[in-house]
């Protein structure tokens, strides 16, 4: 991330990284990339990566997307969020009166595990129709810990070379720790598909009025509807699941963390946002949240700044091949889209490395073909909606209920800078808050 963006400094928007290989910031050539007409595929990278198979998330065939979108794309709608919005609300107001308290108790607290176990309860229960009962508990669920060592395993099948190789030959290992790590797969595998075994039974007895609600609950009730124009087997929706999982989850708790301490870095900012709240009074709700033009503006511009993924989107260059700038590309030619210098181009965005809200107030339609924090226009993320929700409701709920919290001295800007990983992370491997009344008091 760091290397390919200094290589773009030092020889501009078209670098060649491997015999068939580009990056591109170049923004004309971001808008063909990612143009929902003359679609650029997904690279075959995304398949090798090997959890899940039939997932939108790694479909490279366009007319495969198309169909999937058309099975899934009403649950995640945002007419849909709001049918799950008390569910979600439930989550966010839990975890910011366990902040509270905790502060209540504690001279500092490390807000990203408890941010981690909101975006996890929240999808588990959009998924699955039940949470995984990490804010309750306050503690870590085994699938959590498997799905994490299930993604490393995939990271390493799916991007080093040799990497399956690699793994297939560990598993002849004769040690416990090798096994148990190359079974994570298998015990996440397990888990999800109880999970949607319980969600099959509520579908075919018809869910009850208590039932929790999920995105896909709808779809495996179309398996028994003759007239259901789209269909998906179980396998498919069990990696539907297990992708909305895997996209979801790190990387909102990623952005939500930055999101808290962007706001709480910039004294302005902060002071404008909780202004443009006060407005709501005590009613607060999605619905109305969406309306208020400076949140609009401070959840884009931590998206610009703080996506939780900031590495390339691969592409194959169509059929035909394609002119991208000066230059023709032949059929089969990789181009990777980098995320984190694309965000930071000062030809798109005035100060790019500042964090001001207020650019957004009058974007331009370059700005906004640059962001890409859920992927492309032909490919972008059909969670989206969810997603910001969650980060609009996490600040208004903060702001609104912790008036008195601000960043822990330990929380500098040298501790929040990128760690060098796969998705973002805070150098320091925490994000801390405080009450003001903390450095009185000391």
């Amino acid at each position: 991330m760091f290397a390919i963006d200094r290589l773009h400094k030092k020889y501009g928007p078209y670098i060649r990284v491997s015999p068939t290989d580009i990056m591109v910031t170049d923004i004309g050539a971001v808008k063909k990339v990612h143009s929902p007409f003359n679609v650029f595929p997904k690279s075959d990278v995304y398949k090798k990566a090997g959890l899940v198979k039939k997932s939108i998330a790694i479909m490279v065939e366009h007319e495969d997307v198309k169909i999937r979108r058309k099975a899934i794309g009403n649950g995640f709608s945002n007419t849909n969020m709001r049918s799950l919005e008390p569910g979600i609300r439930a989550k966010v107001d839990l975890c910011i009166t366990k902040i509270k308290r905790k502060l209540e108790d504690h001279r500092t607290l490390d807000i990203l595990p408890w941010l981690q176990f909101t975006a996890m309860d929240i999808i588990g229960e959009i998924a699955f129709g039940k949470d995984f009962g990490m804010l309750k508990n306050e503690t870590w669920h085994s699938f959590n810990q498997d799905l994490l060592l299930a993604s490393c395993v995939m990271f390493v099948r799916g991007h080093i070379p040799g990497g399956s190789y690699l793994e297939f030959f560990m598993g002849y290992i004769p040690h416990s720790t090798f096994q148990w790590v190359l079974k994570s797969g298998e015990r996440v595998f397990n888990y999800t598909n109880e999970a949607l075994e319980y969600l099959q039974c509520e579908a075919q007895r018809g869910h009850s009025k208590d039932s929790k609600q999920s995105v896909f609950l709808a779809i495996l009730e179309n398996q028994n509807n003759p007239n259901a124009k789209y269909k998906m087997s179980i396998e498919e929706v069990r990696d539907e699941a297990l992708g909305f999982i895997l996209a979801g989850t790190d990387t909102l708790t990623i952005t939500s963390t930055y999101l808290i301490w962007a706001v709480f870095r910039h004294k302005e900012v902060r002071r404008k946002l909780e202004a443009e709240l006060s407005t709501l009074g005590v009613n607060i709700t999605d619905e109305r949240l969406q309306q208020l033009p400076y949140l609009r503006s401070v959840i884009k511009e931590t998206l610009r700044l703080y996506a939780g993924a900031q590495i390339g989107l691969p592409r194959t260059v169509p059929q035909g091949g394609a002119q991208l700038g000066p230059y023709f590309l032949p059929a089969g030619t990789g181009v990777m889209t980098p995320i984190y210098s694309i965000h930071r181009d000062e030809k798109v965005f005035e100060e790019p490395l500042m964090f001001k809200p207020e650019r957004w107030l009058n974007a331009t339609q370059d700005m906004e073909t640059a962001i890409l924090a859920f992927g492309g226009a032909s490919r972008i993320c059909v969670g989206q909606n969810l997603a910001k929700m969650e980060l609009r409701l996490l600040i208004a709920v903060l702001l609104k209920l912790c008036p008195d919290i601000e960043l822990a001295e330990s929380c500098t800007d040298e501790s929040m800078e990128f760690a060098p990983r796969l998705f973002i992370a805070p150098r320091g491997g925490k994000c801390e808050l405080q009450s003001i009344y903390a450095h009185r008091e000391g």
